[in-house]
């Protein structure tokens, strides 16, 4: 990438995500240390929107402001965020990449998977025959693979979880904490030090008064490859924590909490449509919203819960509405990930031609 910047004298990098996998952090990074132009497209949680950005450990902070334009607060002037709107108040609601048919649903990825890994076999098979040192290796390292990160280890590390696992008492005052799929953006490099999500954990388990206890729910498309058991373990020993079984109804949890902590995750979102305040530890659009606060340190996190204790945090609908009308303004419609586009109003023409008009406006609005 170094040679590629500089023989090439790139002065503009797109990227059609936000740079989280090792190529392209090290081009965004570089484009940092050379003062190159650089944006990437953050599909959003409004499924048929999309921010345009430049920069991972900053949001648009025009939303910050979003009471100060005196935008309408009792109606959303968009008719697809105001029917977004409409299915969030729904207890029920399942959002399309939450269900099994979904192209993110693990079983679609493993029959991929092993479809790439068949072939795979069969080539290195062929190659026994030239080098029989090479398979031995192989199948030294398949079977190092089957044991941490396939099958065997999605059994083992599901079946220590649903053993630790509790039905929640909803009775109890507690923070409700959903663990974020690994590895992917929302942790990693949304999250920075938070990447480790029981730093994020021990925080607010020494935070919280003695009569709160926390409820983690694992993510329910969270195997092995991301997780290990000792993270269980480690989480396990601090203080007045209870693993809630996968099947427990997000919904219910959020509902009957008197707060979520999340990093960068939907969780956070859906969590204000419920009147529920939001301990937000990544660089997320919603940590602008009244009712989600940002943490970085201790001392922030004890304030915030002494308030949460207090109860003098109100979330209204008028609140909501308001900063809904907000991203209407700065978001784009239309989809840059393939299986957003399914759920996508726009043709895939026009889906291109307002991306290429929107990057191009972004791009040169300041020159």
């Amino acid at each position: 990438w170094y040679s590629l910047l500089k023989q090439k004298e790139i002065d503009l990098i797109i990227s059609s995500d936000m740079p989280h996998e090792t190529q392209d952090y090290i081009a965004y990074s570089l484009g940092e240390i050379f003062e190159i132009k650089r944006c990437f497209i953050s599909q959003n949680s409004i499924h048929q929107f999309y921010q345009i950005l430049k920069d991972i450990d900053v949001n648009d902070d025009r939303l910050n402001n979003y009471k100060e334009l005196n935008l309408p607060n009792d109606k959303i002037i968009n008719p697809i965020i105001a029917e977004y709107y409409k299915a969030q108040l729904d207890e029920n609601y399942i959002p399309f990449y939450m269900k099994e048919n979904s192209s993110a649903f693990p079983d679609t990825y493993r029959k991929v998977t092993f479809k790439i890994y068949f072939n795979k076999v069969l080539n290195r098979i062929n190659y026994f025959f030239k080098n029989k040192l090479f398979l031995v290796n192989n199948m030294i390292n398949f079977l190092y693979k089957k044991n941490n990160y396939g099958s065997v280890a999605d059994k083992k590390i599901i079946k220590f979880y649903n053993k630790n696992a509790i039905n929640p008492d909803f009775s109890k005052k507690y923070i409700y904490i959903p663990l974020h799929f690994q590895p992917e953006r929302t942790t990693c490099p949304q999250g920075k030090l938070f990447v480790f999500q029981e730093i994020m954990i021990k925080m607010i388990s020494e935070a919280i008064p003695d009569d709160w206890v926390i409820y983690v729910k694992e993510h329910p498309f969270q195997m092995s490859r991301g997780r290990r058991i000792a993270f269980y373990k480690n989480i396990l020993e601090l203080k007045n924590i209870n693993f809630v079984s996968r099947q427990t109804k997000s919904s219910s949890l959020i509902i009957n909490s008197k707060a979520v902590s999340v990093i960068c995750g939907t969780s956070g979102w859906e969590s204000i449509f419920y009147k529920k305040p939001v301990l937000v530890f990544g660089n997320i659009f919603f940590k602008y919203l009244d009712g989600a606060f940002e943490i970085k340190t201790n001392k922030e996190l004890k304030k915030v819960l002494e308030k949460i204790n207090s109860d003098k945090i109100i979330l209204d609908n008028n609140n909501i509405i308001q900063f809904l009308n907000c991203c209407d303004r700065y978001f784009f419609q239309g989809a840059i990930d393939g299986h957003y586009f399914d759920n996508c109003e726009l043709d895939w023409e026009t889906n291109l031609d307002l991306l290429c008009k929107n990057i191009n406006t972004f791009i040169y609005k300041n020159d």
